[in-house]
């Protein structure tokens, strides 16, 4: 739909992406990241994005509150029935996290945290945001989990983790690029014209730098491994 629809622009990126889309999507890779990294494993939601964050007014601006739709998948064995409670804070992305709501767990598993953060990022924010602020956005993550943690040892540190990002975005963003077109075609039944115009605008813009982005970070990553 998206190749259709996006004219010979939007159908040329698609073709870079679908060069490399093996490689992308190679899982076994995604699935030694922790131990390629030397990262400790974290309870990753699996499918942060907008629909599972819930959102009350604050005094001078919304709190996240709450985080919802979690699908348990695995636990790793190491894990201990009290640890998970910590943890599943850290996943709250939110500057009052500790008083964040969690809702009925049903897809989770223990991953690397660039999991759902590139996934909440991919699929909540414009090409040009998501760009300019990532490494700002991991920055005040990994903030977040130190003083959580207060003073216990780090499961990574911030360069490890914005390596993670690097090396976890093309699959991270490619899984976001297909729940992208049905949300188009929901918005292109409506009757309002302006409307129409005005999100085909932002889902462009985030899609075409979606695929930009993957094929650019699947392009330093070869590099960085020497391939």
């Amino acid at each position: 739909m998206m190749r259709s629809s996006g004219g010979e622009k939007m159908a040329d990126k698609i073709d870079q992406v679908e060069a490399i889309v093996q490689d992308v999507i190679d899982t076994d890779l995604i699935d030694k990241l922790s131990t390629s990294l030397g990262m400790g494993k974290v309870l990753c939601h699996g499918d942060m994005w907008s629909t599972n964050l819930i959102w009350k007014k604050g005094e001078n601006d919304v709190d996240l509150a709450a985080v919802v739709d979690f699908q348990v998948q695995s636990f790793d064995e190491r894990q201990t029935a009290l640890e998970v409670p910590k943890v599943l804070v850290l996943h709250s992305y939110s500057t009052s996290y500790t008083s964040c709501t969690l809702g009925q767990t049903q897809t989770v598993h223990f991953g690397i945290p660039t999991v759902d953060i590139v996934r909440v990022m991919c699929a909540c924010m414009s090409g040009k945001d998501r760009r300019e602020h990532w490494e700002e956005i991991l920055k005040a993550f990994h903030s977040y989990l130190e003083e959580e943690l207060e003073g216990c040892n780090l499961p990574y540190t911030l360069d490890v983790l914005k390596e993670a990002y690097r090396q976890y975005f093309p699959f991270g963003a490619f899984m976001v690029v297909p729940m992208i077109g049905p949300l188009f075609q929901m918005a292109c039944k409506s009757d309002d014209t302006e409307y129409k115009a005005k999100v085909g605008e932002v889902i462009s813009e985030k899609v075409e730098c979606l695929l930009e982005d993957i094929c650019e970070f699947h392009r330093q990553n070869q590099l960085r491994k020497g391939a």
